[in-house]
């Protein structure tokens, strides 16, 4: 019986070894793909933060570069080959299509569950009904409009509807990604005009820079708001005290915050690549 028990030992003991071995193998690799969470399509990251309108903000790069390039010190100096050659190369590192693809990527090594959470949280009937007021804003005469409404209507805006909106504007960060945008072409415009030029950038450019963006940001909020208190006129205040709500959900919240500051990167980045 001891032969048999020692045979059997002997015969069992390189497949429990084998066995052990492949469970911990399986184990291991569910653990590497438990820590690697699911990836996001381009497309579902896009449709999902389409309400945030971060992209349609970033899609706006290459118009607000060929504004903030005619104001930079020193363009008028430029030849016209020079001219095409900066805005090819702010195109090239600070387009609407370069800064589009970079954040896609960024925002893609998030959790998909977290898009998940803030995809349930937009799909809210009052996320499109302030959508529909939004896209309102694009027919013609909507600003004509819009311009005698702040010059007089806007002060007779409840307080309570204002700091509301207020509210909403700085969640939804359109106002920071502006600013951020504006500030940032401007300065890398100046530093490759100087280049062009053959001349040294100012050394307070980047400090001049960074008061400008505060200032704009300010600016920008002020517009943001008046805008939307307009667009929502017909938006009861209890409607914005849930739309703002929807915003201030953590998730929401978490994924606006990464979205800036991702984009704060990608532009820290280009600058220093335009000086490589």
């Amino acid at each position: 019986m001891w032969r048999v028990n020692v045979g059997l030992k002997n015969y069992a003991m390189p497949w429990l070894s084998c066995l052990l071995a492949c469970y911990l193998m399986c184990c291991a690799s569910m653990s590497v793909a438990q820590m690697q969470p699911p990836s996001i399509s381009p497309q579902q990251l896009q449709e999902v933060l389409k309400p945030l309108e971060i992209f349609k903000a970033v899609g706006l790069a290459n118009s607000t570069l060929e504004s903030v390039v005619a104001y930079t010190p020193g363009y008028e100096q430029l030849s016209e080959m020079q001219r095409l050659s900066l805005q090819r190369r702010l195109k090239t590192v600070a387009g609407s299509e370069a800064l589009e693809d970079q954040l896609i990527d960024a925002l893609s090594e998030l959790d998909s569950q977290l898009f998940s959470i803030v995809d349930e949280q937009l799909q809210s009937p009052l996320i499109q009904r302030a959508n529909n007021f939004d896209i309102a804003l694009e027919m013609p005469g909507a600003y004509e409009k819009f311009g005698r409404y702040r010059e007089g209507a806007v002060k007779d805006e409840p307080a309570v509807r204002r700091e509301l909106v207020m509210r909403l504007v700085s969640l939804k960060g359109q106002a920071r990604i502006a600013a951020l945008l504006q500030s940032e072409l401007a300065l890398m415009s100046e530093l490759l005009t100087a280049e062009l030029l053959d001349k040294k950038p100012s050394p307070i450019a980047e400090a001049v820079n960074r008061q400008q963006r505060k200032a704009r940001e300010s600016y920008l909020q002020s517009v943001a708001t008046d805008l939307h208190l307009y667009s929502y006129v017909y938006m009861k205040t209890d409607e914005l005290e849930r739309l703002v709500a929807i915003f201030e959900t953590p998730e929401v919240e978490r994924v606006v915050q990464a979205s800036v500051k991702a984009l704060e990167q990608i532009l820290t980045n280009a600058r220093a690549e335009l000086r490589i």
